[in-house]
C-alpha cells in the first residue's frame, strides 16, 4: 500500500456492557480512508450524530499487535490496545477530563492478499476514575474502495 489514501467503506459495530450488565449496541456504516503512515496501517473516518461524536475525526492505527484509536475534534481521546496490557489515559470531553484505564483482553486483525486490513476485533474493559465501568467489543470491517466521483 502506497502512502496515498485509499477510499473504503467501513462497518463499525460497538457493544458496551455496563456494570449492571445492560448492553448498548451501535452500528455505523461510513466512508473512510485506508493509508500507511511511517510503516503503520491507518484507517480514518469522520464520526456522525449517530455515534454521538459529530465533529470528531477518528483514526485507527494498527501496528502489529498494538492498535491505537485517536479521536480529535469535539471529543479528544487516545486509547491504546495491546492484549493483556492495562493502559491509563485521560478521556477529554466538553465537560472536562476523566481518568480512564483500558485493559485489553483481545486484539485480532485479518488482512487480505495485499496486506490491507479487512477485519479488526477489540475486546477491552474500561475503568473510569478507578471503578469498573464497562466491557466493550469493537468490530471494524473494511471493504474495498468506494467509487469516487468528480463534481
Amino acid at each position: 500500500m502506497a502512502n496515498r489514501k485509499k477510499p473504503v467503506w467501513l462497518t463499525i459495530v460497538g457493544e458496551v456492557t455496563d456494570a449492571e450488565q445492560h448492553t448498548d449496541r451501535l452500528e455505523l456504516v461510513t466512508e473512510g480512508y485506508l493509508y500507511e503512515e511511517n510503516g503503520v496501517t491507518c484507517i480514518t473516518y469522520d464520526e456522525t450524530e449517530v455515534s454521538g461524536m459529530a465533529g470528531t475525526t477518528t483514526t485507527v492505527k494498527m501496528d502489529g499487535d498494538r492498535v491505537s484509536v485517536i479521536r480529535m475534534g469535539e471529543v479528544n481521546s487516545l486509547m491504546e490496545f495491546e492484549r493483556d496490557v492495562r493502559m491509563t489515559t485521560m478521556y477529554a470531553t466538553p465537560f472536562g477530563e476523566i481518568p480512564m484505564d483500558v485493559t485489553t483482553t483481545n486484539v485480532s486483525l485479518d488482512f487480505n492478499q495485499d496486506m490491507e486490513p479487512t477485519e479488526l476485533d477489540l475486546q477491552y474493559a474500561v475503568d473510569l476514575q478507578g471503578k469498573p465501568s464497562s466491557t466493550n467489543n469493537l468490530h471494524i470491517t473494511v471493504r474495498g474502495s468506494r467509487v469516487q466521483t468528480k463534481a
